[in-house]
Order: C-alpha cells, then sequence, then structure tokens
C-alpha cells in the first residue's frame, strides 16, 4: 500500500474487496456507487425499467388518434 492513496475495505459475506484511489473524491465515489447498487437488487432494476418502458409505450399510444 502506497500513503498517496486512499483505501477502504469492502467485506461481504464471503469475500472481502480493498479498493485504493489517488484521491478522497474518487474515493467517495467508489464508496457511493457501491452503496447504490446494494440498496437494491439487480432483478429490481431491470424490473423498473421494463415497467417503465411498457408504461411509456402505453402513455405514447394514448396519445395517438
Amino acid at each position: 500500500p502506497s500513503k498517496n492513496h486512499f483505501y477502504f475495505l469492502f467485506s461481504g459475506r464471503h469475500n472481502s474487496y480493498l479498493f485504493a484511489s489517488e484521491t478522497k473524491d474518487e474515493k467517495n465515489d467508489w464508496m457511493n456507487s457501491i452503496r447504490a447498487n446494494m440498496a437494491k437488487p439487480p432483478l429490481y432494476a431491470l424490473l423498473q425499467a421494463m415497467r417503465d418502458k411498457v408504461t411509456n409505450k402505453a402513455n405514447a399510444d394514448d396519445g395517438e388518434d
């Protein structure tokens, strides 16, 4: 490890990952991205996108004459 880097450790159920960044802002960006992706399962995001697509198509079809 270098003293010129910012580190954080992410530990899951089976694995641990050590992240290193060159700046504090980059470290915070990594941490925020990881948190955001842990908040909801990936399947939830896929289903949400599919629902939005169907809703948008239905709304567009309602506007047709």
